[in-house]
């Protein structure tokens, strides 16, 4: 999808959510104003958001995932739900790739970044993982925790007067 932003829309994503620059920095590399460098990456987002609700309706998926930050164990920290009838986005709590495994790289892969995320791991042998952004064609979401199927119920507290 970041192929096909224009040439300034890309630079700003880039700038922003893999080299994670500050607006200011930004402003200063791309020899623009900030209210510049705000409005594009508003209308890049927005551009984002548009494909991805594209893609969904051509496939006849009622909604796409966007994440936007991963934690431990490729476990998604923000996930979205995001709906191909008119865009709105649905925080995702509780959830976890199901099989993100090599099978899944193999024959879902639709495109990677050129953006490398270096993660260090400490434990009994460190280990360093350099990974760029991927996109899937598909990927199941999953529930974290199997044992509670719903939310807690807990009845209104009495009024009192």
């Amino acid at each position: 999808c970041l192929k096909t932003l224009s040439e300034e829309h890309r630079q700003v994503l880039v700038l922003r959510e893999i080299d994670g620059m500050a607006y200011d920095e930004m402003a200063e590399v791309l020899g623009v104003p900030r209210g510049t460098v705000e409005s594009r990456l508003f209308r890049a987002r927005a551009e984002l958001k548009k494909k991805l609700t594209t893609m969904a309706g051509e496939q006849n998926k009622p909604f796409g995932y966007r994440v936007d930050t991963l934690g431990p164990g490729n476990a998604p920290r923000l996930l979205y739900r995001v709906y191909a009838s008119d865009g709105h986005e649905e925080l995702v709590r509780g959830a976890v790739f199901n099989e993100l495994d090599v099978r899944a790289l193999r024959h879902d892969l639709v495109a990677l970044g050129n953006d490398p995320l270096v993660s260090n791991r400490a434990g009994g042998v460190p280990q360093t993982i350099i990974a760029p952004s991927l996109l899937f064609d598909e990927l199941e979401v999953k529930r974290a925790d199997t044992s509670k199927e719903k939310l807690p119920e807990y009845p209104a507290p009495e009024l009192k007067k």
